[in-house]
């Protein structure tokens, strides 16, 4: 009998702002406990979504309803399918036999959220946030549901949040193919116009059935780093939610320990609500090497977690000697501007010196001249008074010598004064010149210290940093060789129990869950976009033309196109004329990425009639 859990917890963010739990979460299990159902539901969180929470509650009752419905009028035809698995990315039609299911499920929930309107009717305030928008937004929300009986495991999804499928080896895989449109912030959603087109599901009748069914919402998803797309991974999720498991398998106050443990996820990392739902299907009677797995497992990522933190924290030391070393680099740099403004200053302080001291001589002379010349003056006026006082023919004359005689050497004596004047007026400037000159020298000086000091600091701190990373690295060393021998042991230990696992099956069963998808698109200037996708999934290969038209294609047909394309060379790419453009599978890494060829060359041509042919001799109805 399936062993199960959900929980739904009110998230920190809305416990600080009085939002209900928008997150909602149910199980059943049916045929006489031989099957188990579980459903979450996430309730989107913006004001629009005004009764998200609401939304999520009856997405969840209604999944459960009429998916039980389901797996009971077609059990049969859905425990023989093998593994089939969808995505919108896929680029074909969504098989009828599954929508119809997905657009009965909308349906009904759609008519649910209308009688809610109508038996509740919206408020002032929730008609304001709502707005203008279809009532549909305010019940948005996603929904992730998986069955498990005894002959096959059924999931689907359609917006955010994760679901994994778990193996009695202890891998975890997210068997539900991804859907591009949800990506960070963005996801599908039972609110839009036209949902059933982007339900995506997973099916495995084979006899590789999972241990455990692990679901979360995108709030516990939020918890972890990573890309929140289709290429989400965190080892850390996994262990800790091992350890979720595990507690569940072995504590009896466990869900206790669960809303505690989800409460601070909440509080520490995503604020959001948080779900988790589970089915454990131990078929074979594991238990005990599962949780040996899971303890082994959580060794091993603990002993990885360590060293990635020492690894770390030498990274951390590295890029702080780098800034330190970059600071030591700006100090010096510093320290060399300032002594050059130095030197310079200091020549300036030298010239001007030379300079103040000439001009001192040259009035030191000038002052001697006039002195000299003030006492010649005093000679030559007494000597004139004396030649005044002659009389004869020729006073006249005398009087007018002398006063010009007088008069010119009052004149020099002017300009010899004007000069000395002006010589200490330009004594008095280089003065005050020499003192800015000696202010500025003292203030780079007291720079050129500070300057000094930091670079003292930085070089200090340069080498404790360089001391703390060689110890660091000493540690890292000496850990993983002390750690190496544990690991090996851990590994060896895990294979072991694998194989052990392995023997408990009933048959061997060698399968590729792996989806490839080849996509050939034909581009002229006359007609629309033409195009072809071939889905390969678990040995059977289908495709679609333009999105519809399904056809499947034997293999050995598959390989004469697949043949034909990876003997095309390709020379052209970003073509302007008429050409195709070849997507080969995606995981296939040595052919990433799309190749482009022009209609001019006969390979691009009979690449495309083939693709045509394939798709009008196999076309299903």
């Amino acid at each position: 009998m399936n062993k199960y859990y959900i929980k739904s917890i009110e998230g920190a963010s809305h416990k600080e702002s009085g939002l209900p739990c928008q997150d909602s979460s149910m199980c059943e299990t049916f045929d006489n406990n031989q099957a188990c159902i579980i459903a979450i539901s996430d309730g989107h969180g913006s004001q629009t979504y005004v009764r998200s929470h609401i939304g999520s509650s009856l997405a969840c009752q209604i999944a459960i309803k009429e998916t039980k419905q389901f797996v009971s009028d077609y059990y049969d035809t859905l425990a023989s399918k093998g593994t089939v698995s969808y995505s919108p990315d896929f680029g074909i039609e969504l098989d009828p036999f599954f929508s119809n299911l997905f657009t009965s499920i909308h349906d009904q929930w759609h008519e649910a959220i209308k009688n809610d309107a109508k038996t509740n009717p919206f408020s002032r305030e929730e008609k304001r946030k709502l707005g203008a928008s279809n009532i549909k937004l305010a019940y948005g929300c996603t929904l992730i549901v998986a069955v498990k009986t005894k002959d096959f495991t059924f999931a689907y999804h359609l917006g955010d949040g994760r679901l994994f499928t778990i193996s009695y080896s202890g891998e975890w895989k997210q068997s539900v193919p991804w859907d591009s449109a949800c990506e960070d912030n963005i996801t599908t959603s039972l609110c839009e116009s036209n949902p059933v087109n982007r339900f995506r599901f997973f099916l495995d009748s084979t006899n590789n059935q999972p241990y455990a069914i692990f679901m979360c919402s995108d709030g516990i998803e939020d918890c972890y780093g990573g890309s929140h797309d289709g290429n989400f991974k965190s080892e850390r999720l996994i262990v800790d939610y091992e350890e979720v498991l595990r507690c569940y398998l072995q504590d009896e106050d466990f869900d206790k320990a669960c809303c505690d443990f989800l409460d601070y996820q909440s509080n520490k990392f995503s604020h959001d609500d948080m779900s988790i739902a589970f089915i454990i299907d131990d078929v074979y009677n594991l238990q005990n090497k599962w949780l040996q797995l899971t303890e082994l497992h959580r060794m091993v990522y603990e002993i990885k977690s360590t060293y990635g933190l020492l690894k770390s924290q030498i990274k951390d030391y590295y890029n702080r000697i780098t800034n330190v070393q970059a600071n030591i680099d700006n100090c010096a740099n510093e320290i060399k501007r300032i002594q050059a403004q130095l030197d310079d200053a200091e020549n300036n302080l030298k010239n001007l010196g030379t300079k103040q001291e000439t001009e001192s001589k040259c009035v030191e002379a000038a002052s001697r001249f006039n002195i000299k010349i003030g006492e010649f003056q005093t000679d030559v006026k007494k000597y004139c008074e004396v030649f005044n006082e002659c009389t004869d023919s020729t006073l006249s004359f005398r009087r007018k010598l002398t006063d010009d005689v007088l008069n010119a050497i009052t004149n020099m004596l002017v300009l010899i004064r004007n000069d000395i004047s002006e010589k200490r007026d330009s004594d008095s400037i280089l003065v005050g010149e020499i003192e800015q000159i000696k202010e500025k020298i003292n203030k780079l000086n007291e720079q050129k210290m500070v300057a000094e000091l930091d670079l003292e600091k930085e070089i200090g701190k340069l080498k404790n940093l360089r001391d703390k990373k060689k110890q660091i690295e000493q540690e890292a060393e000496n850990y993983k060789t002390e750690k190496e021998l544990d690991i090996n042991k851990y590994t060896e230990d895990a294979k072991k129990i694998k194989a052990d696992i392995q023997q408990c099956f009933p048959t061997q069963v060698d399968r590729d869950d792996s989806v490839k998808v080849l996509n050939i698109s034909k581009y002229t200037c006359k007609a629309p976009e033409d195009y072809i996708t071939i889905v390969i999934q678990s040995g059977q290969i289908s495709g679609a033309y333009n999105g519809s038209n399904n056809f499947e294609i034997s293999r050995e047909e598959f390989n004469n196109l697949l043949l034909k394309i990876k003997d095309t060379v390709y020379s052209e790419y970003n073509l302007t004329s008429e050409y195709i453009v070849i997507m080969e599978p995606y995981n296939d890494k040595e052919n990433r990425g799309p190749k482009y060829i022009s209609l001019e060359k006969e390979e691009a041509i009979e690449i495309w009639e083939m693709c045509l042919t394939l798709s009008q001799n196999h076309t299903t109805i």
